[in-house]
């Protein structure tokens, strides 16, 4: 039993430890694994005197050691949920056109319009720039993002700097994951030398700071990553280009001349243009914080009511966020319609107990996959009547304890206060009860048949 057991505790404690740091553990995966395969042409231009393609190298070190350890992580600290909805974030193509006009023509733009400033109009016909804009702009775009970068900001944005953000908040959060960001560039500007390739990666941090401003707030704001990573394509096709099949952009068009920082100086004042602009909330949106001074608390209503369910976070959280299925059993939020992703609108119908069904369309503010859903919405104008409803999920008695809570704020609330204890509350529970008994269902039923290990 010694020999079964020894091997059980120490992988027990070993995710244990990834739960308790998933930051740090991606960190010491992704470095040690990702860098050691980047490094391999260095490594054998120096040693051995043989030329090595850089970019199946670099494509296979996003893979390995960025994709990978992002979901690996992901799948340990939050179930499978955790990856159903990164991977919801990674491939959500649904956002309005002007993000798509963001990543296609804003980005390109500014660092065009940087290297005209630098270096002056580009000499050339008319017929050369649309050969540029094709096979230098949109093809090194559409390589690029599906081979390097889609997978880079599903790392950097979807898991790092989306974790950092929740804890830290967003202008942290990028100035923690541009230096990281950066030094992932190291075996690039490895073949500089030691000091000019150190003089590179302070060039790199100084830019991606900013750069990882204008990807936090692209990810507040759509909820796609896939989109992120467009913007990053779209800046890496306008100069040096995927590394497969020619340069980007500008060396078409600027033929000998040094245009790689071109779009690094660009993203940079994308950057700072964004975080001044939005004056460092990013498109992020925090949930309330309860108001200390005691004449404010008169127009503050709290409500909350647990249930503890036979079932684990994953699968509670499954129940809750099939808004479809909501009719067929919920007695509170009768029907919803939306996604559920940062930032996402939904409708929800609502029920009272003994009052009136009203349909309201607040905000999602927080989705961490089995841990929290919380939304914000209001009656009419701000406030009149503010409202912050959140369910948090956590691991208890070997199931999960759910509790629905909701925080009104409001010129209006001391006057309903009576009607949500009455009305409001009691529905909190029979939502509750219900969401248990659905998320139970399936371990019911399996004890039915007796299905399962005997």
């Amino acid at each position: 039993m010694a020999a079964v057991s020894a091997p059980a505790a120490r992988e027990h404690r070993l995710v244990g430890l990834v739960r308790r740091h998933p930051v740090a553990a991606f960190l010491a995966w992704s470095f040690p694994v990702g860098q050691a395969i980047a490094f391999q042409p260095v490594v054998a231009r120096a040693w051995f005197d043989v030329d090595l393609p850089t970019a199946p190298f670099v494509v296979l070190a996003n893979l390995v050691g960025l994709l990978l350890p992002a979901v690996v992580v992901t799948r340990v600290v939050d179930g499978r949920a955790g990856v159903r909805a990164l991977w919801d974030r990674a491939v959500r193509v649904r956002v309005p056109l002007r993000w798509y006009g963001l990543a296609l023509v804003v980005v390109p733009a500014a660092s065009a319009a940087t290297a005209v400033v630098l270096l002056g109009m580009p000499q050339g016909s008319g017929g050369a720039l649309a050969a540029a804009l094709v096979s230098g702009l949109l093809v090194q775009l559409v390589l690029g993002l599906l081979t390097t970068n889609w997978a880079e900001e599903v790392a950097w944005t979807g898991f790092l700097q989306t974790r950092l953000q929740h804890r830290h908040g967003p202008v942290r959060a990028a100035l923690a994951t541009g230096p990281l960001f950066a030094l992932q560039h190291a075996a690039l500007a490895a073949g500089n030398g030691w000091l000019g390739g150190i003089a590179v990666l302070l060039v790199l941090t100084a830019a991606a700071v900013p750069f990882r401003f204008l990807q936090g707030w692209v990810a507040n704001r759509t909820g796609s990553l896939l989109v992120v990573g467009l913007v990053h394509a779209a800046g890496n096709a306008t100069t040096d280009g995927s590394g497969f099949g020619g340069p980007g952009l500008l060396p078409r068009l600027y033929a000998g001349e040094a245009v790689g920082p071109v779009h690094l100086l660009a993203a940079a004042a994308l950057g700072l243009v964004v975080v001044a602009a939005t004056r460092g909330r990013l498109g992020h949106v925090r949930p309330c914080t309860s108001p200390t001074p005691r004449k404010e608390k008169v127009m503050v209503k709290e409500l909350s009511a647990e249930v503890d369910v036979r079932a684990t976070p994953e699968r509670v959280w499954q129940v809750l966020t099939d808004l479809a299925a909501y009719p067929a059993w919920n007695p509170f939020i009768v029907a919803a319609e939306g996604v559920v992703g940062p930032g996402r609108r939904l409708t929800l119908r609502m029920q009272p107990v003994g009052g009136r069904a009203m349909t309201l369309r607040p905000r999602l503010v927080e989705v961490a996959a089995g841990r929290e859903l919380r939304w914000r919405g209001r009656l009419g104008v701000p406030g009149l009547m503010d409202a912050e409803h959140a369910f948090l999920l956590r691991p208890h008695a070997g199931g999960t304890r759910l509790v629905q809570q909701e925080t009104f704020r409001g010129v209006l609330v001391p006057f309903l206060a009576a009607s949500l204890d009455r009305g409001t509350l009691p529905a909190f529970g029979a939502m509750n009860e219900a969401l248990k008994q659905r998320a139970e269902e399936p371990a019911r039923t399996r004890a039915g048949t007796g299905s399962g290990p005997a």
